[in-house]
């Protein structure tokens, strides 16, 4: 008897052990899953922030290259046609004047383009024939013999007589950043090159803010421990130095984010993703910590030949201590049902000895508690899977209300889960989520309505558009009512589809917008807040994107509210 227990013993532990391996490694692979799934989302936020930046980069240096060539222009009004007759005070005088950086003037000297008079003495001789690996100097060949350049894809901006470098180091001061524009229209024999620092475009990046995102989504976050948009090609290669030991602008390998945990494989790893073009999960080890990587590749080019390529890396460890708790309960659990079937068989083999007249019966009730004990295991783990395949589902098809309502009702957590919205388009409810905890925390009461959306479809790069410009438009409402000293802080958003019309308000109860402000608040440029580090650029860019749709952005204020109206055809945008 006694080796017969000793045998359902083992029998029972090896099952049990054997069931919660299965468990083990299908959770493992379950909660890897789950990660990767939420790395999507936020490599689809990251990957949209990179392009809104890029699209506004773009604008930036396209209106910065407009007024370099007005300043080139307007030199060449000042100065003689041949350079032997331009001096370098002259150039100062004009530098002065236009509020430039400095202004350079370029011709051929030994068959090489070189810089011949400037403003800056340091330019004075500098030989442009290695710039770019030859790029930079066709450019200025091309305007010097035919006034015109064939701009390269990625590379600079093309206007009338001129070519706008990108921005980047300056050979000559290699401690600055700097935009240059080059204009020749062939009325001199030389090329007019005047250009600006770096403050005012690191000013822009600040304020457009991708950095500061990615360190809020990874505060969010707990599981991720960084975000990297790094040049692929200078991962490669490495970075290159100029005079004193400066790394080019462009050759910088982080372009965004921190890339502090970096490993050799990763080389390996983003090439494979490049390759077979999609995002790449892999487990690391760093300093003897495991790391899950994601490596995403996106389609944004960094100047002309370099990919840029986003690095998630995610704290395995916790993801390990997370499935290390639900093994410990499962286990817990386990032994329990062990120690209870073993209690069992205890008592119906201390009843058999008793018993002996009645050892068939016995054995009977034996083997149905048995049978009972691997079914309760089995019920368990079932129950448990269940859970877990719920909440995978649930990820899975975005039901991101039920996926919490789940969550809650399982752990007992108390979380804020917002109404849900009637609306099929996934990212304004999104961005409602957003708006909602800000106002929340700012005690501003945020109401919103949408009407007749159930059955639109709009293409994600329209849904994109319109997204940012009620992002815009709604921090700018907040703005104004968190100026207010009183409580009483409101803003709604009212976004309806009628007759062939997207319409929506944004309306808040703060500080009205003076009467002389009206007619200026979407030009360009022109803010109220410019102490409080305000651009002047996203009521521009909003009322250019709904004017690209055919579309028209109002305002109207008074002492009570002020409401921003935009107006959109409807049939253009049905996906």
């Amino acid at each position: 008897m006694k080796r017969i227990m000793a045998t359902i013993m083992v029998a029972m532990t090896a099952v049990l052990i054997g069931i919660n391996l299965v468990y083990y490694y299908t959770t493992r692979d379950t909660l890897i899953q789950n990660q990767e799934e939420h790395i999507s989302g936020i490599l689809a936020q990251v990957g949209t922030s990179i392009e809104n930046l890029k699209a506004s980069e773009r604008f930036y240096e396209v209106m910065l290259s407009e007024k370099l060539r007005m300043a080139a222009i307007a030199a060449q009004y000042a100065l003689p046609h041949d350079i032997e007759d331009v001096s370098n005070e002259q150039l100062v005088e004009i530098r002065d004047k236009l509020g430039l950086e400095d202004i350079t003037l370029f011709t051929y000297i030994d068959g090489q383009i070189t810089g011949n008079k400037s403003s800056d003495p340091k330019e004075i001789g500098l030989k442009t024939i290695t710039w770019g690996d030859g790029t930079w100097h066709s450019m200025f060949d091309q305007l010097l013999q035919n006034h015109d350049v064939e701009l390269i894809e990625h590379f600079g901006e093309k206007l009338k007589n001129y070519w706008g470098g990108p921005i980047d180091t300056s050979t000559s001061n290699p401690d600055q950043i700097v935009k240059w524009g080059y204009y020749n229209d062939g009325t001199t024999n030389y090329l007019i090159d005047p250009y600006v620092s770096d403050s005012s475009f690191v000013e822009f990046q600040e304020t457009a803010g991708l950095n500061s995102s990615i360190d809020k989504l990874i505060d969010d976050n707990p599981y991720i421990t960084q975000i990297a948009v790094i040049n692929e090609n200078v991962l490669e290669k490495g970075e290159e130095t100029i005079r004193k030991g400066t790394v080019w602008l462009s050759d910088k390998l982080v372009t965004y984010g921190k890339y502090n945990l970096q490993t050799p494989a990763d080389k390996k790893f983003v090439q494979e993703a490049f390759r077979k073009n999609k995002t790449m999960s892999k487990i690391i080890e760093i300093d003897g910590k495991e790391y899950l990587n994601f490596y995403a590749p996106t389609s944004f080019k960094n100047y002309i030949k370099d990919d840029l390529i986003i690095i998630i890396t995610s704290d395995f460890a916790k993801i390990q201590s997370s499935l290390n708790e639900q093994i410990l309960r499962i286990a817990t659990v386990s032994v329990l049902c062990l120690l209870f079937g073993l209690g069992i068989i205890l008592i119906v083999t201390r009843y058999i000895r008793k018993q002996g007249m009645v050892i068939l019966k016995v054995q009977d009730a034996y083997s149905e508690n048995l049978d009972s004990l691997f079914n309760a295991i089995k019920e368990y783990r079932h129950d448990f899977n269940n859970h877990l395949f719920m909440l995978s589902g649930l990820a899975s098809m975005k039901k991101h209300d039920d996926l919490n309502a789940y969550i809650k009702q399982l752990t007992n957590s108390q979380s804020v889960i917002s109404d849900i919205i009637n609306v099929n388009i996934p990212a304004f409810y999104g961005l409602l989520q957003a708006k909602s905890v800000y106002a929340s925390e700012k005690g501003i009461a945020l109401k919103y309505h949408f009407e007749g959306f159930e059955g639109i479809r709009l293409d994600m790069m329209k849904v994109t558009d319109l997204v940012r410009v009620m992002g815009n438009i709604i921090d700018n409402a907040f703005y104004a009512v968190e100026d207010k000293d009183t409580p009483d802080k409101q803003v709604e958003l009212y976004a309806k589809v009628n007759n062939g019309m997207l319409t929506f308000q944004i309306s808040n109860n703060g500080k009205p917008i003076p009467k002389e402000h009206i007619g200026q608040i979407f030009n360009h440029g022109f803010t109220t807040r410019k102490d409080q580090g305000g651009s002047g650029i996203g009521l521009a860019v909003c009322k250019k994107v709904i004017q690209s749709y055919k579309g028209e952005l109002k305002v109207k204020s008074d002492p009570n509210w002020t409401i921003f109206t935009a107006e959109i055809p409807l049939p253009q945008m049905v996906g």
